[in-house]
């Protein structure tokens, strides 16, 4: 009892994850979104599968893929905080609450594991320097955020081996390629002075992998 040698066969896949913005730029949304203990940026996402399965293993590559996500959150006994449940590693024993359902949205294995392709199955674009620390969903923000600078015509320019590039800033009106974008570092403008992760550019922006 209480291990996955107990466990039958799932209905959905998962992440846990501490970034907001990440809920908003999957390649595939979420069926599901759990803001587990609020105000604080904690949140579950489900992938409703269109039939059960006994193999999970896309929980490991899912929760390596996405920043900020726990790569220890793959065992399919694990216990996750439900809607209407008190957290109660906190004092204040913050309610988790429910903030996306959509019941239909359901998707077979096959799909979600093209979405979140394994690391070393991205493939090499613009150039960039792929290093193994990078994880797989980062390197396609980055890579959306770069294809979005170029139809905008904000000129993106690969910095080479250091695997980020520079380009006019779409936050300010630039002349002068202030905007520094890397997929590891994040991004920051030495003109408005902007920066954080990506993802938060990507959200800011409304890019979306596969756009």
């Amino acid at each position: 009892m209480g291990t996955s040698d107990a466990v039958g066969v799932g209905l959905s896949v998962w992440a846990d994850m501490d970034d907001e913005h990440a809920v908003h730029a999957f390649p595939v949304p979420p069926s599901a979104v759990v803001q587990t203990s609020p105000p604080r940026k904690k949140f579950h996402a489900y992938w409703f599968l269109d039939e059960p399965t006994p193999d999970l293993q896309l929980l490991l590559r899912i929760n390596r893929a996405i920043p900020n996500a726990d790569p220890n959150a793959i065992d399919k006994a694990r216990v996750l905080r439900a809607p209407g449940y008190s957290n109660m590693k906190y004092n204040s024993g913050p309610v988790a609450k429910l903030v996306r359902l959509e019941a239909d949205l359901r998707y077979s294995m096959e799909a979600l594991a093209t979405a979140f392709p394994p690391r070393e199955a991205t493939p090499p674009r613009h150039s960039r320097a792929h290093d193994d620390a990078v994880p797989s969903w980062l390197g396609l923000v980055f890579d959306a955020l770069t294809d979005f600078l170029e139809r905008g015509g904000y000129r993106p320019r690969s910095q080479g081996q250091t695997g980020g590039v520079m380009s006019l800033c779409p936050l300010h009106r630039d002349t002068n390629r202030s905007l520094s974008m890397h997929p590891i570092r994040g991004y920051h403008c030495f003109g408005c002075k902007a920066g954080g992760r990506l993802t938060d550019l990507a959200h800011q922006l409304d890019v979306r992998v596969g756009q």
